[in-house]
């Protein structure tokens, strides 16, 4: 059994360009990534996985401007996400992949681009 959780962001912070300050920047949007998944905790996840056996996540990202590498930092911020809550004692016996990362044109509410990621993570808790 899977869990689907959706996730819509819909944020121009996302946007950034690149410059002198371009690390600021990245760790600005890594932390308002972070800031709008909080409620899917690490807690959470081992909660769910150990519930249902596998857990699937699907989080869409919507920004004017899709930058040359912010569906990477998006995957990076999930990973670490991901590997914080399966590297807790008694729950690294599941594992977690990202199995979709693409970004589509789309026009809503002024937000022209769309990051769609699947995450499928599965498991049982260690007995």
């Amino acid at each position: 059994m899977s869990v689907v959780l959706d996730v819509v962001i819909e944020d121009s912070k996302l946007c950034y360009t690149w410059g002198t300050e371009e690390d600021k920047k990245r760790n600005r949007i890594r932390g308002l990534i972070a800031s709008k998944i909080k409620g899917f905790s690490k807690e959470y996840i081992k909660q769910m996985v150990s519930k249902y056996n596998s857990l699937e996540v699907k989080l869409y990202f919507y920004c004017k401007h899709l930058e040359q590498d912010l569906d990477n930092l998006v995957k990076l911020t999930l990973d670490a996400l991901f590997y914080s809550a399966r590297n807790e004692p008694g729950y690294n016996n599941w594992e977690h992949k990202i199995v979709s990362l693409e970004a589509k044109k789309f026009e809503a509410k002024g937000f022209k681009e769309k990051i769609e990621i699947k995450v499928i993570a599965w498991g049982k808790e260690n007995s």
